[in-house]
């Protein structure tokens, strides 16, 4: 089977396999699906799943990070996420 734009999609993000699992299915190395990856532009991204925050949610991350980067758990007198 030829490596196509197609092929690679599918696998990238419906199938959400890791390089190497693309590279064994297609019997090849690593760097060959990385540069088939960069030759058709594609960045693998099924992994990541979007959240929506409201604004305070946004505002008590933001500060926890920028402050000492400790989020404790929720508390007497605190309000987490």
């Amino acid at each position: 089977m030829k490596l196509t734009k197609e092929v690679l999609q599918q696998d990238l993000f419906e199938l959400c396999l890791k390089k190497p699992q693309i590279a064994e299915k297609h019997n090849c190395s690593v760097d060959t699906i990385r540069r088939y990856i960069e030759k058709f532009d594609l960045v693998p991204t099924c992994r990541a799943i979007p959240i929506e925050l409201t604004q305070r949610q946004r505002s008590i991350l933001i500060g926890s990070v920028l402050g000492d980067g400790y989020i404790g758990r929720k508390g007497e007198g605190q309000c987490l996420l």
